[in-house]
């Protein structure tokens, strides 16, 4: 970590109201902020980009502004003067993506019966919900669905259907999972159907997304580059306000993770996301600080769905530790499985929705 990506931590806290809330607390993440060069600030902006967090944390630097005016116009340099008017095009873009998502979502929910899965359906529990980045639209389907002339079809393939609405990607999840990659991939697929079940309307219950976006959060982690800071900030939202809500339901949560040998990974996180995102004084473990170096970097993240097969490089060389600490098999063993499965999905490509008898 350094001073940029502290001050970023501070700015998704005010944004995000999390932390202790103590006017003390607040006064000193305040007083980061204003030890920022004008270096600092862009490595920040640029950083917030990356991490798909950037009109979070604008929500958290007008916050400061509203709050502590003095102390504001003590960090307000000439940089962040400038980088100001980008980042504030980077919030009205963010809004208008969330917008367009919201209402793809709606019209294409009067064609089929669907659940809006991450995206739009986890923005409902931010203070301002445009702000939750949402680029494409992520939707499980509940039968099968067959594209009409609206749809113009970008890949298809065991898992979803990917295609353009009303200028919105959509990618129609098949699967809720990329079950052919993972150990006991079949099981983990038919457990997340069952948790699913029939719900009204497109939103799904609380409990299924918290344990949707610890697998969601897990595969990304593990085969497709990393995760970032978007994913703790969603992740903080939701299992928070689950385990305060219902704690039987979130340690229920936890249990089914680890029969798919996900519970360590997801405490894991769950830590680091405390203490990116609440500022608590918690102890991290070698292993949190390296997710938390891992999510930091943010390197240029490919994986097999698109057909990358240089992201094995990721997995045989630079993730061995990912899969010593978090996983019940080794990153050879998951990378053969990746590239059977990258094989067979390229030649044997087919837009079943049936789970298939291997995994």
């Amino acid at each position: 970590m350094n001073r940029s990506s502290s001050a970023l931590f501070c700015l998704l806290r005010l944004a995000l109201g999390a932390g202790s809330g103590k006017a003390l607390r607040l006064k000193e993440d305040y007083s980061r902020l204003t030890f920022l060069s004008d270096g600092d600030w862009r490595t920040l902006v640029t950083m917030a980009f990356a991490q798909g967090v950037a009109a979070i944390a604008f929500d958290g630097l007008q916050k400061l502004y509203d709050a502590e005016p003095e102390l504001a116009l003590g960090i307000d340099g000439n940089a962040l003067s400038m980088l100001r008017y980008e980042w504030l095009g980077s919030v009205l873009k963010t809004e208008s993506d969330y917008a367009a998502n919201v209402c793809a979502a709606e019209a294409l929910a009067k064609k089929t019966p669907l659940v809006v899965l991450k995206g739009i359906s986890v923005a409902r529990k931010y203070p301002v919900p445009s702000h939750r980045q949402s680029v494409d639209l992520d939707v499980y389907g509940l039968r099968d669905f067959v594209p009409d002339d609206e749809c113009r079809i970008v890949r298809d393939d065991y898992k979803h259907t990917a295609f353009r609405f009303r200028e919105v990607m959509v990618e129609y999840h098949k699967s809720l999972t990329v079950w052919r990659s993972l150990k006991g991939g079949r099981e983990i697929e038919q457990t997340l159907r069952e948790e699913l079940g029939a719900p009204e309307g497109m939103f799904a219950g609380e409990e299924f997304n918290a344990l949707f976006l610890a697998v969601h959060s897990y595969v990304h982690f593990m085969l497709e580059g990393g995760i970032t800071l978007r994913h703790l900030c969603d992740w903080m939202l939701v299992f928070d306000d689950l385990k305060k809500e219902n704690p039987k339901e979130g340690e229920r949560v936890l249990e089914i993770l680890g029969r798919f040998g996900m519970r360590e990974f997801t405490e894991s996180m769950t830590r680091v996301t405390g203490y990116v995102c609440t500022g608590e004084p918690l102890q991290l473990g070698g292993t949190d600080r390296r997710m938390l170096d891992d999510i930091l970097s943010l390197g240029d993240r490919k994986h097999f769905a698109d057909g990358h097969l240089d992201a094995a490089f990721d997995i045989l060389f630079r993730s061995g530790w990912k899969f010593k600490a978090f996983a019940r098999e080794s990153n050879v063993a998951c990378l053969v499985r990746c590239v059977l499965g990258w094989l067979r999905l390229r030649i044997f490509s087919r837009s079943s929705r049936e789970i298939g008898t291997s995994a």
